[in-house]
């Protein structure tokens, strides 16, 4: 697991965001930003390339090969030469002719040996690049907007190669502010930072705050500051909301309210927790 504990970012024209939430290990998850959110500092952090200056990472992961990150800025304008690209461990004769498949489809004469590919189109050199991360990193890896420009066939090709390196109990992270992906990946953790500062966060699937409200009771807690870890260990959790660093909208699934009270209530009589109250759902929608 990595948690991010008060992180403090700002976007591109200044505006300031506190983080609070977690990425579970292994997964795929999703975090959705705003368009001029910092990405690539956001992936630094979780990838434990930069520390922040204000907040604290926990990262309970042992980062095993090398660290995977994706950037589509950085991807542009290069010749790539394929035979290298797509050798890593050994060749992927399938894959390989894939992609060739591909460049011919695009118009490339396939001649030369090694093939160098010069002014190479965006969706082909992003679905190559992307592949490329994905089978060199280890166990974690980082893709920023790896689904920009990528027509609906090229997608999901890239969307087989993410779920197989998942299959192998990895972890990926997309980065990204296109909200459509929330409907098309199978993704097992969602993390939606909000243009008003305020974070969704579920492991449950592409739903609904309608339909979590539906399974969940809420729960408005008043915390001390760097509590998030604490709240998170809680596995009768569906989702938070955070309001501001000490200030969340936990949902609690109602099977286990009970339960998940009685620890709560530990957290309280521990001074962890300093309020808590049940909240009307309508109030909450709105």
């Amino acid at each position: 697991m990595i948690i991010f504990d008060n992180i403090t970012m700002q976007d591109l024209l200044g505006r300031s965001y506190k983080l609070f939430f977690h990425i579970p290990t292994p997964s795929i998850t999703l975090i959705i930003t705003p368009a001029l959110f910092n990405k690539t500092l956001l992936a630094n952090y979780i990838l434990g390339n930069k520390k922040p200056f204000i907040g604290n990472i926990v990262s309970r992961i042992k980062i095993q090969g090398v660290k995977g990150l994706f950037i589509p800025e950085l991807a542009q304008g290069k010749s790539l030469i394929l035979d290298e690209i797509l050798t890593i461990d050994e060749k992927d004769d399938t894959l390989y002719s894939e992609l060739l498949n591909l460049l011919r489809q695009y118009g490339y004469k396939l001649d030369n040996n090694p093939l160098i590919i010069k002014n190479i189109p965006k969706p082909l050199l992003y679905l190559i690049s992307t592949i490329y991360v994905l089978r060199k990193s280890g166990n974690l890896t980082v893709l920023i907007e790896p689904f920009k420009e990528l027509d609906e066939m090229l997608g999901s090709r890239l969307v087989m190669e993410i779920y197989e390196k998942r299959s192998k109990g990895n972890t990926i992270v997309i980065i990204s502010s296109n909200k459509s992906l929330i409907d098309n990946i199978n993704y097992e953790h969602l993390v939606i930072i909000r243009r008003d500062g305020k974070i969704f966060e579920t492991s449950t699937g592409a739903i609904t705050l309608k339909n979590i409200l539906k399974e969940t009771i809420p729960l408005e807690i008043i915390a001390e500051k760097n509590s998030l870890s604490e709240l998170l260990s809680l596995k009768c959790l569906k989702g938070i909301i955070t309001l501001n660093k000490n200030i969340f909208y936990v949902f609690i699934e109602k099977s286990l309210y009970r339960t998940c009270l009685y620890h709560l209530v530990n957290l309280q009589r521990k001074r962890i927790i300093r309020k808590m109250r049940v909240v009307k759902q309508s109030f909450i929608e709105e």
